[in-house]
């Protein structure tokens, strides 16, 4: 059916499936990329296709998604996740140099004192990156202090550049004069 449907541009093509139901997502010469179901008719990811990606990664509640008659608050299900298209990076999804993220991506952040983050491909509806406390801790502990990108305002060139200049310099001094008095 895909292939009667011949969707045109088409340079390739991966097979997608979510919920039980078989999708495609098909890439276009022009770099564009699309979701297709089994009969290759258009089938971008919708506010269903979220609500079962959520659920699926833990969250009871799904912002918009109707909750059953007589279940408790939202304060009372703990786990009400924040769902979100981000189409720049935040502090833990972003590109860096020599590496590029994905973007847009949908960020589906639980609310249930883990803090858990979830990178979703809008086009596929899989999963592109989990960030849990550990990853976090890691992200700001060890890689942010190596590579010193605390915020996208200094990540970006000559900001960056200027920012290391100036701490070699603060090291060089210290070194220097170190030497200077132990000699």
């Amino acid at each position: 059916a895909l292939a009667a449907a011949q969707p045109g541009n088409v340079v390739s093509i991966e097979g997608a499936p979510l919920d039980g139901r078989l999708y495609f997502v098909a890439d276009s010469a022009d770099g564009r990329r699309q979701r297709l179901d089994a009969s290759g008719a258009a089938a971008p990811l919708g506010r269903s296709d979220l609500t079962y990606i959520a659920r699926s990664l833990g969250a009871s509640q799904v912002p918009g998604a109707a909750r059953a008659p007589g279940a408790g608050s939202a304060r009372d299900a703990g786990e009400l996740p924040s769902l979100r298209l981000l189409t720049r990076g935040d502090d833990y999804y972003f590109s860096q140099r020599g590496s590029a993220v994905q973007l847009p991506v949908y960020r589906l952040m639980l609310r249930d004192g883990s803090d858990t983050r979830y990178y979703i491909d809008p086009v596929a509806g899989t999963l592109i990156a989990k960030m849990d406390r550990a990853d976090q801790n890691y992200r700001w502990w060890h890689e942010a202090l190596h590579e010193m990108d605390f915020a996208a305002v200094i990540r970006g060139r000559p900001q960056w550049d200027v920012l290391m200049w100036v701490l070699m310099a603060g090291v060089t001094t210290v070194c220097a004069s170190g030497t200077w008095l132990g000699y």
